[in-house]
């Protein structure tokens, strides 16, 4: 039996680590996921959202490499907080932790993020927006469907205990202020991986469980708003930090 802590989508808020490490604590996790956002990256996610919709390249502006600072701040704080507890930790990156070179050097070894680790049990992940089609790894983080596929096909032969994806498949944990935030290609992952669990996120206010075929697939709620979940073989137990 083994209890996991779930987390997803930080985006800065470093009021919540003291809460937290009472919390882990108190619970004494196993193991602890994170499916992505640790910064906030505001310039480059606003920059990459108008160059779409005005059918142009992304620029990088001064602002956004201003925000390269901060970025490197949350980074660094995040993983070291994570590097100081006694319970491992596994983490993929979510759609603003990017670019993807300047996130894999501050993780400091905790990423699961297109590779698989057995440890007592057998991990894997992928993190960012998944796509049907976008490739994008400078602004924002998108990963389109063959190349999650094909990354992942190798595994599909192991035993998977847990995967963690940065998007939500579509479902119940994926519908967020009238948006479907959830990727077809999770729902994929889970036919082609057959995990235990998967835990997602982005979908911020989506909290909430359900069983897709014979997966227990959990979207944990914010942890900038203060949520968790703690999962202990089929009991699923949602918790906000106060």
């Amino acid at each position: 039996m083994i209890r996991i802590m779930g987390l997803s989508d930080f985006h800065g808020a470093i009021h919540v680590l003291a809460l937290l490490q009472e919390k882990i604590r108190e619970v004494n996790p196993d193991i602890i996921t994170f499916s992505g956002d640790i910064v906030k990256g505001y310039k480059r996610g606003d920059e990459w959202l108008a160059a779409r919709d005005e059918k142009r390249a992304p620029q990088m502006t001064e602002d956004i490499k201003n925000e390269e600072q901060e970025d490197l701040q949350f980074y660094h704080t995040f993983f070291s907080f994570l590097n100081r507890l006694s319970v491992p930790a596994f983490v993929v990156p979510g759609n603003m932790d990017a670019p993807e070179p300047r996130f894999l050097k501050a993780s400091k070894g905790n990423v699961v993020h297109r590779s698989l680790v057995e440890t007592p049990v057998t991990i894997t992940g992928f993190g960012g927006q998944l796509t049907e089609e976008r490739e994008e790894t400078t602004f924002v983080l998108q990963y389109p469907r063959q190349k999650v596929m094909d990354t992942m096909e190798p595994f599909a032969h192991k035993k998977i205990d847990i995967v963690i994806t940065h998007s939500p498949p579509v479902s119940s944990l994926s519908f967020e202020d009238g948006q479907e935030r959830g990727s077809l290609v999770v729902n994929d992952l889970i036919d082609l991986l057959n995990p235990d669990y998967l835990f997602c996120g982005h979908a911020h206010k989506a909290q909430g469980v359900e069983w897709i075929k014979t997966t227990l697939t959990v979207n944990p709620g914010a942890l900038k708003y203060g949520n968790y979940v703690i999962v202990e073989e089929d009991t699923v137990e949602f918790g906000r930090l106060v």
